[in-house]
């Protein structure tokens, strides 16, 4: 004996309404698009929002996620154990 279950669960809709995308804000305004290929930017811990530590992976996480969007290359290093190194290398 087989049993189907003739209900259904959820409505379809032909044309379903959209939705406004909301991204999150950049933490830091970092001029990467300026940049030119040779330059660097140094970013301070008096200018961070927590520690050197806490805050170079997001750091780097943005600008390399940015740097694949921008068809560039970029290299964040620590620098001098108080300042973050940004250069463009590509």
């Amino acid at each position: 004996m087989n049993k189907t279950n003739e209900t259904t669960i959820g409505t379809l809709v032909k044309e379903p309404p959209t939705y406004k995308r909301k991204y999150r804000q950049a933490k830091y305004n970092i001029p990467l698009e300026e940049m030119s290929i040779g330059n660097a930017l140094f970013i301070s811990k008096e200018e961070l929002h927590r520690t050197l530590e806490q805050e170079i992976p997001l750091i780097r996480q943005y600008v390399y996620r940015k740097a694949e969007q921008l068809g560039m290359k970029f290299s964040v290093r620590k620098f001098d154990n108080d300042t973050i190194d940004i250069r463009r290398l590509k």
